[in-house]
């Protein structure tokens, strides 16, 4: 049984155009139903009511992994970072090599400012997939910020990704115009 709090979905209260209301509950819809009505939301932006959907779906089936993820990158937008951890952590018990959780499980923690545990996720992580250019550029924006420049710069350089090489340029720029030569030189001697 989850230690997640399955009876919210029926006191969980979502804003709606007139004022607050549950999601409709339906005695003859099943889990399809739900995992749907959850899925609408989260691409909506309505996070409260994909968790309350969430939370009906939980109280469906047991097979609820992907269900739980869905549910923590919920509570992630809506920074609620203590909860979406909570149920990260969770699902790091049942699956430890499961890069997903990993990895956001690394976003959260940096988040939360707990810059260490940020990394070690990230490590881990890049143990897993050590092709992932988010955790890549996550490792290496939060060993910056950290004071450990060489190792930052060395998986900054790595970086290929469009979307990110533009941020991790930026850092680079910076770590150079802050960091001394043997620094900078390190950190080109590991890239060889």
């Amino acid at each position: 049984m989850s230690e997640i709090n399955r009876g919210k979905v029926l006191e969980f209260k979502v804003p709606g155009k007139r004022g607050e209301e549950n999601i409709p509950r339906q005695e003859n819809k099943g889990l399809g139903y739900y995992i749907d009505y959850a899925q609408k939301a989260y691409a909506a932006g309505d996070y409260k009511t994909a968790i309350s959907a969430l939370y009906a779906c939980l109280e469906l089936t047991d097979e609820d992994f992907d269900i739980k993820l869905m549910l923590g990158d919920c509570y992630f937008e809506l920074n609620d970072f203590d909860e979406g951890s909570k149920i990260y952590e969770e699902l790091l018990k049942e699956q430890p090599r499961n890069f997903e959780v990993v990895y956001r499980l690394g976003r959260e923690y940096l988040l939360e400012g707990l810059d260490e545990a940020a990394v070690e996720k990230f490590r881990v992580a890049l143990d897993i997939d050590p092709h992932s250019q988010e955790a890549m550029f996550y490792l290496g924006e939060t060993l910056a910020g950290l004071g450990n420049h060489a190792e930052a710069i060395g998986y900054l350089n790595k970086i290929t990704s469009a979307s990110l090489k533009t941020k991790a340029q930026g850092i680079l720029k910076d770590l150079i115009e802050s960091s001394d030569l043997k620094i900078i030189r390190k950190a080109n001697e590991e890239l060889s």
